[in-house]
């Protein structure tokens, strides 16, 4: 839960920001959720949490759209995968749902038990989904760069 601490800002604009921020939150826990959850699937729930023609930079690796995260997806992602979020900042760009977001924590590839553990760190940017059809709420990630910030040297990367 977000609190706005400067006493500048008219309460109608703190109380949007603040609300931009908390929504924004609940949208990255999700999305990392279904990443969790969509090891060897090209028609995984974690695309739809995508814009068309994302912009996504995975482990060092440009992917231009959703379409090619799929693939990535259906080959690359290991199952049993975990991510433990231990920061997560939101900077809201307006009240209209545009954020960027910064997240980090811990990763978990494969079942092994204390095997394959990583610190990871993400940027999203979240824009409305302005899409036929879309809830006056929805957002989607524009853009999308996640990386390993620390890997054992026992670890296997996929």
């Amino acid at each position: 839960m977000y609190r706005a601490s400067t006493s500048n800002v008219p309460p109608e604009v703190q109380n949007a920001v603040i609300a931009a921020a908390n929504e924004a939150e609940r949208f990255i826990r999700r999305f990392f959720y279904a990443l969790d959850n969509s090891q060897t699937s090209s028609s995984s729930p974690v695309l739809s949490y995508l814009v068309p023609d994302a912009a996504i930079v995975w482990t060092g690796t440009p992917i231009q759209g959703r379409d090619a995260f799929a693939q990535i997806i259906a080959t690359g992602l290991p199952a049993g995968g975990k991510h433990d979020i231990s920061s997560l900042d939101v900077h809201p760009l307006d009240a209209n749902g545009q954020a960027v977001v910064s997240v980090s924590g811990r990763s978990k590839i494969g079942a092994e038990r204390g095997q394959n553990q990583f610190g990871f760190a993400a940027v999203l940017r979240l824009v409305r989904d302005m899409s036929p059809g879309a809830s006056a709420g929805d957002v989607l990630i524009s853009s999308l760069s996640y990386r390993y910030t620390f890997r054992p040297d026992d670890a296997t990367v996929i």
